[in-house]
């Protein structure tokens, strides 16, 4: 892990890690697109191909910025892998760079991967969705959040 160039945010996740939690959330999501695509049962290869469409934005939208703004930064995937999305200064991110970031994903995936192929090479490890966000993936010491604080504080 490298460490970040700013004071109070943990090291940069690893290029290797940042991979195996995007599969991780991946095939969750595929699995609830799955799930829903069987409960609608498309009649025909052209409404297949819009539900598939409307269920991909219609998931991946909604978990990506859940998580990322409400639950500490972490997805499962990360989550499990002990890393978590920040802001550039180490804050965690609003609902406009999850947005972003989720939009930088498409980009990212339009292009044949190569908007994630991008932090390999950058310095601060970001790829085109990072940029986008102005965000970066760092070590993570701290549990998930699947609450949002508030109601978690609630509870107590």
């Amino acid at each position: 892990m490298q460490k970040v160039p700013y004071d109070d945010t943990p090291p940069l996740a690893g290029i290797g890690t940042r991979f195996l939690a995007l599969v991780i959330d991946t095939i969750i999501l595929a699995v609830l697109r799955l799930f829903l695509m069987i409960l609608l049962a498309p009649q025909t290869l052209a409404q297949e191909f819009m539900l598939a469409l409307i269920l991909d934005i219609g998931t991946t939208v909604p978990y990506y910025w859940y998580f990322w703004t409400r639950a500490g930064g972490q997805t499962p995937g990360k989550s499990l892998l002990r890393i978590r999305v920040v802001a550039e200064g180490g804050e965690d991110l609003n609902d406009r760079q999850a947005l972003l970031r989720v939009l930088g994903y498409y980009l990212g995936q339009l292009s044949i991967g190569l908007g994630f192929v991008w932090a390999a090479f950058n310095r601060e490890q970001q790829g085109w969705h990072d940029k986008l966000a102005h965000s970066l993936v760092v070590a993570s010491d701290r549990p998930a959040r699947l609450i949002p604080r508030q109601k978690m504080d609630d509870r107590l």
